[in-house]
């Protein structure tokens, strides 16, 4: 029978570690002493992508359409931009040329580079990185096939403001190319565009793939005819009794 010790008033009970907690802190001192005196394990950093390889292609797919999404929120932005500070801007027609608006585009020369940024202003640039305003734009021209930027840095009292005509043409890219001086401080220059390419240029091009595609086997029906006759050749000489082959 457990014979129970009263505690004075005003006394506290003496704490009593128990067996358990008295070897739980050897334990835990133990384990110190150790992890002290030898260097900790580390593990092998491991590299390999445990996804499946669909997951990888999807994730990459995911990624693709996150930057694409990017991209044309920022045209967005622009395009409002425009549209708030300059009010309704002509994009062509079914506002076909509306992808070209809050880009700029170059073409390098061995003197000048030329820069255009459509709906908005051209510039000369130096080898020296200084631009030249070649005007703000100022709409297209000859029915959507040119467009026009004008009131461009003066040129003299001889002269006019300095401006710039773009001359669309079909194209597989977007490029500029063909830059000129026409006259004094009037400036030339030719944007290619799949935006120019209509139907008739569509057609044009089919013609000449089909040209290029009867040429082809026109040239194959040659060699396969040559290689024939070279090989029949071949066949009768190796009958000759005379001839060495």
């Amino acid at each position: 029978m457990l014979e129970a010790k009263v505690v004075p008033a005003g006394q506290h009970a003496p704490r009593v570690k128990s067996s358990s907690s008295q070897e739980y802190s050897k334990i835990l001192q133990l384990m110190s002493h150790q992890s002290s005196r030898h260097t900790p394990l580390r593990l092998p950093r491991n590299n390999y992508d445990y996804r499946h390889p669909e997951q990888v292609e999807a994730d990459k797919l995911v990624e693709r359409a996150k930057e694409e999404f990017h991209r044309v929120a920022e045209e967005k932005l622009s395009i409002l931009r425009y549209m708030g500070v300059r009010g309704p801007i002509d994009f062509g027609p079914d506002e076909i040329f509306l992808t070209l608006a809050g880009r700029c585009h170059t073409e390098s020369g061995p003197v000048f580079s030329y820069e255009v940024c459509f709906f908005e202003n051209a510039a000369q640039i130096s080898q020296q990185n200084i631009k030249t305003s070649l005007g703000s734009w100022s709409g297209f021209q000859d029915g959507y096939s040119a467009a026009t930027f004008t009131n461009g840095e003066p040129c003299g009292d001889q002269h006019p403001d300095r401006s710039l005509l773009v001359q669309f043409e079909c194209g597989t890219e977007d490029r500029l190319h063909g830059s000129s001086e026409a006259s004094t401080c009037v400036y030339e220059i030719i944007f290619a565009t799949p935006l120019a390419c209509t139907s008739a240029h569509v057609q044009e091009r089919l013609d000449q793939l089909q040209v290029l595609e009867d040429f082809i086997k026109t040239v194959q029906a040659e060699i396969d005819s040559s290689a024939s006759a070279s090989r029949e050749h071949l066949s009768s000489l190796a009958g000759h009794p005379h001839v060495e082959l």
